[in-house]
Order: structure tokens, then C-alpha cells, then sequence
């Protein structure tokens, strides 16, 4: 597939029964990746075009160079063009589980955007494991997001839902515009500007929030993965700042019930909650009230 001079060679291909096919892609010091990503859809048959690319966009890594024909919306809308059918796009470090419902309903309800949202997920807590450990036995509450909203958009984007219509072709040209004007966002803040701040609404498009187990990061421990992240994200910046990438009159401040008792420390070996003691010793505070899903956190 070639795209205005960009290269992404077709490494990996499958048809299956899916009403859309899994794209991504990968440069060569991450091939062991797309081979995990590659074997857990041979695992579901799913449909798949995996690309090996020789190079990615800043936006996608810090390590990433400035040409935008390697660029997440670039490369997506190259998909949809060459396979003329929905693409779900996923970061090649990405593992399916279970095949994805919540993306196949999407679809079949007329959908031609679905994405996580942060903003309107019933729960958001994050928790990291306590340093100094050699396993995560021990964690600890981290962060969670307090502002709602349901035609705004903050989310993760490795995993995205796309269909070719004037609405998200709308998305896609005003995304590579942001990468183009703010250079050095991230993709997925870029994104949220991109449909805060453009005309997709205007043009009509009809976006579905998918949920987390679609795209569960391993500080989401609570939550049964569909679509894996296995480890924790980079930390990045908020490059824009709340003014410049949200509308913030159309953002409600409604704190989300704690999924775990975000003052106490959660002891994943045991399935206890345990209270830290002013001598720094913790006391067992209770059973875990929720099960954890740990397998593959690192």
C-alpha cells in the first residue's frame, strides 16, 4: 500500500467473517509485537493487513520523525481507501483476548467513529503498583478524571473504529491538520482537538464510545480485557491544555464512584484491601470487593 510516497508493506493478511478488518503497523524493531498482536487474531479469526512501515510520525513516538505520511490519521485513511470496507485500527502493541462485540455493534448500529472516551466512562480510577516490588502484589490508587462529557472526546487511541464517510473524512484531514499545526502533540490529543475544536459534528458524524475492556490498560487491573494493553503508558504532557483542546463550557465536573477504595492499598496475591498505619506497617482493611485480572501485567 502506498500512500503519496509512503510505503507500508502488507507483512500480515487474513479474511475472516468480521464486518471490518484490523489494521496496524509496525517498523522493524517492533516486529515481535506485531507477531503477538498477529498471532492473538489468527487465535479469534479475525480479519486483518498488518504493514510493516520504515518509519512513524513524533506523534506516534518521541523517537518518530516529522514526515506525516506515517502518521495514524495518513496511514487509516490509506486502509480505508485500499480495502473499501471499515477498518478497526490498533497500536501494534496491542493483544486481543476475546473477539471485540462492543466494535461489531457499533458497527451494525450505523457507527462511523468508536473510540474509548475518558470523558464519558462510568469509571476512570488508574492504579499502579507500589514501587520497589519485584511482581505487582501491591497497588496503589493513582488518578482518576473528574469532568464529563458525551459529545467531547479525551481518549487513548490505540484502538479506534473507523467507516469512510464525508463526516470522518472531515476527522481524518482536520486530525493530520493539528498534527501539522501543533507539532509535537501526541496523536491522541491531537485527536481530541481535531473533534473538539472541528467539523465533525457539523459534517454529521455519529460516534460510539466503546468501553474500557476494548482497550484496557494495565492500570485498569479491575477490568476484564477484551483488547489488551499489556503495560503502562508513557506519560505525556497535556500538550494542548484544557482551554485550547476542550470547549470547557460543555464540560461538566461529575466525580465517578471509586471502582476500589482509592485511600487504602489493594493486595492482588491475597485479594485483600489493607489500610496503611502511621508506622508505615498496613493492616487488613477487608476482601477485595471486585475481582483483578493480572495475568499479563508486567
Amino acid at each position: 500500500m502506498t500512500d503519496n510516497g509512503a510505503d507500508f508493506v502488507l507483512w500480515r493478511e487474513r479474511s475472516a467473517a468480521a464486518p471490518f478488518t484490523v489494521c496496524a503497523f509496525f517498523t522493524a524493531s517492533h516486529r515481535v509485537l506485531a507477531e503477538r498482536l498477529a498471532a492473538s487474531l489468527e487465535a479469534l479469526d479475525l480479519p486483518h493487513a498488518i504493514f510493516e512501515t520504515p518509519a512513524v510520525h513524533h506523534s506516534v513516538s518521541p523517537r518518530g520523525g516529522s514526515d506525516l505520511r506515517f502518521s495514524k490519521p495518513r496511514f487509516i485513511a490509506a486502509c480505508l481507501a485500499a480495502l473499501d470496507r471499515p477498518v478497526l485500527y490498533v497500536d501494534c502493541d496491542v493483544v486481543f483476548r476475546a473477539r471485540p462485540v462492543a466494535v461489531e455493534q457499533a458497527e451494525q448500529g450505523g457507527a462511523d467513529f468508536a473510540i474509548f472516551n475518558w470523558l464519558a466512562a462510568p469509571a476512570t480510577d488508574a492504579w499502579v503498583p507500589v514501587p520497589g516490588q519485584a511482581a505487582p502484589r501491591f497497588w496503589r490508587f493513582a488518578f482518576t478524571l473528574s469532568e464529563q462529557s458525551f459529545d467531547q472526546l479525551a481518549t487513548s487511541g490505540a484502538v479506534q473504529f473507523w467507516r469512510t464517510t464525508p463526516a470522518t473524512d472531515v476527522l481524518l484531514r482536520e486530525w493530520e491538520a493539528a498534527l501539522a499545526r501543533f507539532d509535537g502533540a501526541p496523536d491522541d490529543q491531537a485527536l481530541d482537538f481535531a473533534f473538539n475544536r472541528g467539523g465533525a459534528f457539523a459534517a454529521g458524524i455519529n460516534p460510539v464510545w466503546l468501553p474500557a475492556d476494548h482497550v484496557r490498560i494495565a492500570f485498569w487491573p479491575y477490568v476484564k480485557p477484551v483488547i489488551d494493553h499489556p503495560g503502562f503508558p508513557t506519560a505525556s504532557r497535556d500538550f494542548f491544555g484544557v482551554e485550547t483542546r476542550f470547549d470547557r463550557s460543555r464540560l461538566k465536573v461529575k466525580p465517578r464512584p471509586p471502582v476500589l477504595p482509592r485511600d487504602l492499598i489493594v493486595d492482588a496475591q491475597q485479594g485483600l484491601l489493607l489500610r496503611p498505619l502511621p508506622q508505615g506497617e498496613l493492616e487488613p482493611a477487608g476482601p477485595l470487593p471486585v475481582p483483578l485480572f493480572l495475568d499479563d501485567v508486567p
